[in-house]
């Protein structure tokens, strides 16, 4: 090999190092993890007790023994029973029925709640 094709060799095994570096500090940086912005909990009637209106907040907890977590209510809070939207006033009564299961999402900074999903009849 004369010393041109030494030259050559050299730069392009140069070349790709500095390529499978930057390779690998871009996948690294795909790799970083984000914080979220919303948070949520599984609970149920038999531990939250809903207020007659939407307003004010609402105090959760998982389990009986678990702390409560104060949430807000905001005009743009979504009820649901299953997948179905309903009113706060549909998500009420139902909840009044006996046991469900309730899911609740809120915004961590904030504690807005956003979403109360009530467990669907036979489910």
């Amino acid at each position: 090999m004369n010393d041109f094709q030494s030259r050559i060799s050299n730069a392009t095994a140069l070349a790709a190092t500095f390529a499978c570096g930057f390779l690998a500090a871009a996948a690294a940086g795909a790799q970083v993890r984000t914080k979220g912005v919303t948070g949520g909990l599984e609970s149920s009637t038999e531990f939250t007790s809903l207020p007659a209106i939407p307003g004010g907040s609402l105090n959760v907890k998982e389990c009986g023994d678990c702390p409560s977590l104060r949430l807000e209510f905001r005009a743009d809070t979504r009820y649901f029973i299953g997948d179905e939207p309903v009113s706060y006033a549909e998500l009420r009564q139902a909840a009044d029925d006996g046991v469900h299961g309730l899911l609740v999402s809120y915004r961590l900074g904030t504690r807005d709640l956003t979403r109360l999903r009530l467990s669907a009849p036979g489910n």
